[in-house]
């Protein structure tokens, strides 16, 4: 699960430690990692409400039983609550709304009874709410990176799709044939109008080119080729690019060493500013989302109260989580 016993693991990428705030709270330490030992795939689910950094809000439900275990360093069995699963909630099965005196309550979808239901105070411990950047035009949905990146990618993908529309014409350039006007002259049932004559001119142009070889009426024809002007091109290339970094930015806080079709080289100054950049980045995300999962440490706490108690350790505080690389 990633979470590490007495003697800690410093491969271990998170695990229980004492809160700065109640240095007691050490004691129950390895209480904790021993009740927390039967959740399955703590990974995933710790994946699972990280994805709040790319949609706004994340939530898991804590599913948990009872079973007769006995701890390490106690002298007798006791039934305990452990929690054994996090189960991932998709987003759009709960909503907040507000009653009639304007308070605030969250809801959750109920597939079995096909209708909302209020999430009740007393079962709000089972749930881990996982919000980034939470304000109030976001409506404590939270704001997530795929909100900040969609005006990006619309952009991208309009000019991607320009840029391939016109992958043709940018490459072969323009053919202007000049034909000479045979209405009004000799036998009018030998004479083809000037349209058909441009048309039959067009589909012989589109074959022959094919064969970079072309076959012309020297008297009636002439034809002028002009190469492929690349401002066009340069100008979609410019946006892509622009793009491109913009995405790279908002994702990693930062552009080195990816940079831009224009970067020719790295200055070492700026890869030391932006590695900090992405480090506080990734700190911050961190530590949000250890506050989140110490609601997992909470209901464990919340549930075994009574054998905490009858093991002399009720006063003391909750430890919490630390995330590290």
């Amino acid at each position: 699960t990633g979470i590490a016993t007495k003697e800690k693991d410093p491969r271990k990428s998170i695990h229980i430690e004492a809160d700065p705030g109640d240095p007691q709270s050490a004691l129950l330490v390895p209480a904790f990692d021993f009740l927390i030992s039967r959740l399955e795939r703590f990974d995933t689910a710790r994946n699972n409400l990280a994805d709040a950094f790319f949609k706004g809000m994340t939530v898991g439900i804590i599913e948990g039983d009872w079973a007769s275990a006995r701890m390490p360093g106690d002298t007798e069995k006791r039934l305990w609550w452990f929690p054994l699963a996090i189960r991932d909630v998709d987003k759009r099965r709960v909503r907040v709304e507000y009653d009639h005196e304007k308070r605030e309550r969250w809801t959750i979808f109920s597939f079995e009874r096909n209708q909302w239901e209020t999430i009740k105070s007393e079962d709000a411990w089972h749930y881990l709410w996982h919000r980034y950047d939470t304000t109030e035009r976001s409506l404590n949905y939270g704001v997530g990176l795929c909100q900040r990146l969609v005006y990006y990618w619309t952009i991208k993908t309009i000019a991607f799709e320009t840029f391939t529309r016109g992958a043709e014409r940018w490459g072969y350039g323009w053919v202007v044939g000049s034909l000479k006007n045979l209405v009004g002259g000799g036998s009018a049932t030998n004479l083809k109008s000037y349209t058909t004559m441009a048309n039959e001119f067009v589909s012989a142009i589109e074959k022959q080119r094919e064969k970079h070889i072309f076959v012309k009426d020297m008297d009636h024809v002439d034809i002028e080729v002009f190469g492929p002007q690349g401002t066009g091109h340069e100008m979609l290339r410019d946006i892509l690019d622009y793009c491109d970094q913009q995405i790279t930015g908002l994702i990693l806080a930062a552009t080195l060493p990816t940079g831009s079709s224009a970067d020719t080289g790295g200055s070492l100054a700026r890869a030391d500013v932006e590695a900090d950049s992405t480090q506080t980045l990734l700190s911050y995300d961190r530590s949000i989302l250890a506050e989140t999962l110490r609601g997992l440490l909470l209901a464990v706490h919340r549930c075994n109260e009574g054998n905490l108690a009858a093991l002399g350790l009720e006063e003391i505080g909750t430890p919490r989580f630390s995330i590290h690389e």
